[in-house]
């Protein structure tokens, strides 16, 4: 792994703009956001979404799983009513629906960023190490 210190922003973002175009992982520790950055990286959506979506149908479909395997097992005629009441059972999917979106939203995260992240230097690198300077990692 190569490090690359700068001084000053300009020389920072001209020497990443020629870094980018010979490697493709390249990671970078700044005193303060660097709008530019993300520009001359380059950067793609989320796949985050994916994770809360998964999240949310398993949620749904476990709640109404619960609601309909509960009342197919201890079925309780009240009046005439029918077993299978879709309004009452859809409380139950909703509220299994935002916890395990939320669930698979953290858990998506955590994967995501790959943390905790013990093996990569830059987590481990103490922060006086670079102070106030802008830094170029760059792996051959």
């Amino acid at each position: 792994m190569q490090t690359f210190s700068f001084d000053t922003e300009q020389d920072f973002k001209a020497k990443l703009r020629e870094l980018k175009a010979f490697s493709h992982k390249i990671q970078v520790i700044t005193p303060y956001w660097v709008h530019d950055v993300e520009e001359i990286l380059g950067s793609s959506p989320s796949p985050l979404k994916f994770f809360t979506l998964m999240g949310c149908v398993t949620g749904f479909v476990a709640g109404m799983g619960l609601s309909l395997h509960t009342v197919f097992s201890w079925p309780i005629n009240t009046g005439g009513k029918p077993l299978v009441s879709l309004l009452p059972f859809s409380i139950v999917a909703y509220a299994l629906c935002i916890l395990l979106g939320g669930l698979f939203s953290f858990a998506g995260f955590l994967h995501l960023t790959r943390l905790p992240d013990i093996t990569n230097p830059i987590s481990i690198m103490p922060q006086e190490e670079y102070g106030n300077k802008f830094v170029i990692l760059m792996e051959n």
